[in-house]
């Protein structure tokens, strides 16, 4: 018989060990905090995960504010629809690059959590 803690492990090992950027945001809470990255998400943008949860993704943004697929995320937050959309981010050091962003709402009876899924399609910016 399995243990009901063996899908868990696996899944955890799964999102740990996946060559995408994943991380996991509470929509539920105000300013949308992270409350998960992977080791993926880490190297591509040179942030640790002690850095980035608690804290509202945006800031890969860096000065780049007014990017139309803002609005596209945005509407889709609001929704609770999938999108997938391309923005150009910045990492710890300040190269930019080039984010192909996916959001998946991940619902369960407490709460509402943002599953987005992360990969560098920049190969020179």
């Amino acid at each position: 018989m399995q243990s009901t803690q063996q899908p868990a492990l696996l899944l955890q090992r799964a999102l740990d060990s996946s060559v995408t950027g994943v991380v996991i945001v509470d929509a539920l809470q105000a300013d949308q905090p992270v409350t998960y990255v992977n080791a993926a998400f880490e190297a591509m943008t040179g942030y640790t995960a002690a850095e980035v949860i608690g804290h509202n993704c945006r800031f890969l943004q860096g000065p780049d504010r007014t990017q139309p697929a803002r609005h596209v995320l945005r509407h889709a937050i609001d929704t609770g629809t999938p999108v997938t959309a391309v923005l150009t981010n910045y990492r710890k050091d300040g190269t930019r690059f080039l984010n192909e962003l996916t959001l998946s709402p991940i619902r369960d009876r407490k709460s509402t959590r943002l599953n987005s899924s992360h990969r560098c399609i920049s190969y020179a910016v």
